[in-house]
């Protein structure tokens, strides 16, 4: 497999170069090693991209050598020799590798590498050393060990100054491949999507390929100003479809800043349609932490429907069981329609037993008999079934249910079979299951 075809994982692990760099980093920060990425402020031009908040990068960066209080500028002789050493070191380094193009393992190989050599760097001598490795041909997919090196180190620049890494048309980022330009622009989107709306409005870009752009800001201003980030999708239809975008929007990884300004938009007939998906966000923020007691509290505080109420209890039934068993199932029992409630208990069951079947197997114990307790159990003794047979039979015997128990002593049986075929069979006689013939 060649190594163009794996560009999420490259994604995936050159952002993952952040972790790495400050491990082998030992007493450097990330930021610190990155400081200078950004050339001097006589490079930075008037009309750059002014800051839409505080969160924008400043628009020159110093050239701080990181181990030592001194200023090397580009052209300098000491700024020169750090950078034509490290080029020297990158070179050898990655010549040991192997092909990058054909293995993929090569690849990650030469990732902590890479991340090493430009470690003492500040961020314009790495862009430096990348740019002495070759320049010619698209920065994506890679020819060869230079060019993959230059990749990594551009990809780990961008992470820390994505405009600078976008205006270098030299390195042919929306071609062949979009999605390396479009994830560089992700970057920019989530740190200034005022300045990412502006980068873009500047750029050729056919209709059809400019969703993916509106897409990065749309999620960039729904994670900085979530109101005027819902006010995007709706001018944006044609970018945007309706259906899926609920899911889209709830899937956003949101700051804690922006809950009270998604809990005001919620009653908001603007934003009608995408009012499930905005209960479903301020719901999980507080998911992890809150009590069930404190959930529902927050659900009557946001005048939540009986509906969106529901639906947060089916998608989290597992973890509120968990936190609460009878705070929730006392919730579930008011807030689900009756025929629902013992699919959902049961639902809750089967994932607390695959976490912890002691606990789950005590809260059983507790259950009041009737369906609820019967789907419950029927769950809980399918997963037992598979590390101890001979429980999973005993509990399934205790479902009152006559169709659903012999479902479930089918289903612990089966399992059975696999592991203890001869106590399978006899167990399976003594029950009158009949063995499902081989094909």
């Amino acid at each position: 497999m060649r190594i163009s075809t794996l560009f999420p994982a490259i994604a995936a692990a050159l952002i993952c170069g952040a972790v790495i760099v400050v491990q082998l980093g030992r007493n450097r920060s990330l930021d610190q090693r990155l400081e200078s990425l950004r050339p001097d402020a006589s490079r930075a031009s008037k009309d750059r991209l002014p800051p839409s908040d505080d969160t924008r990068p400043p628009a020159s960066l110093s050239n701080k050598r990181l181990n030592k209080n001194e200023t090397h500028a580009p052209g300098t002789p000491e700024f020169e020799e750090r950078v034509a050493r490290a080029a020297r070191e990158m070179k050898e380094m990655i010549s040991g590798i192997g092909d990058m193009q054909e293995s993929p393992a090569a690849f990650f190989r030469a990732l902590p590498g890479v991340i090493k050599v430009i470690g003492d760097l500040g961020l314009e001598e790495a862009i430096a050393v990348a740019d002495r490795l070759g320049s010619s041909g698209p920065l994506f997919p890679p020819a060869d060990g230079n060019s993959t090196a230059r990749l990594m180190i551009y990809l780990l620049a961008s992470e820390k100054d994505p405009l600078r890494i976008l205006e270098r048309k030299d390195l042919n980022l929306d071609s062949p491949m979009g999605g390396l330009q479009v994830s560089i622009f992700g970057q920019l989107a989530m740190r200034d999507p005022a300045a990412a709306m502006q980068w873009l409005d500047t750029q050729s870009i056919g209709e059809g390929p400019k969703t993916a752009y509106q897409r990065q800001i749309a999620f960039g201003l729904l994670a900085h100003d979530p109101r005027r980030g819902l006010d995007y999708l709706l001018e944006n239809p044609a970018a945007f479809p309706r259906s899926g975008m609920g899911q889209t929007i709830a899937d956003i990884p949101m700051p804690d800043t922006a809950k009270a300004d998604l809990a005001a938009a919620l009653p908001d007939p603007r934003y009608a349609e995408f009012r499930p998906a905005i209960s479903k966000i301020l719901m999980r923020s507080s998911l992890n932490t809150a009590s069930v007691a404190a959930l529902r509290e927050q659900s009557a505080a946001l005048q939540l429907s009986d509906d969106e109420i529901a639906a947060f209890l089916r998608e989290n039934p597992s973890v509120l069981m968990q936190r609460d068993p009878a705070a929730a199932t006392a919730w579930m029992k008011e807030a689900l329609p009756a025929g629902d409630l013992p699919k959902t208990i049961a639902s809750a069951i089967r994932s607390w037993t695959e976490q912890d079947f002691n606990a789950a197997a005590n809260h059983l114990g507790t259950m009041d008999r009737g369906p609820t307790r019967d789907e419950s159990i029927k769950e809980f003794a399918g997963v037992v079934a598979k590390m101890e047979p001979p429980s999973a039979a005993r509990w399934a015997l205790e479902i009152e249910d006559p169709t659903l128990r012999q479902a479930a002593l089918r289903e612990v049986g089966e399992s059975w079979l696999n592991l203890d075929p001869a106590a399978a069979h006899e167990w399976m006689k003594t029950q009158g299951i009949p063995e499902t013939e081989s094909p």
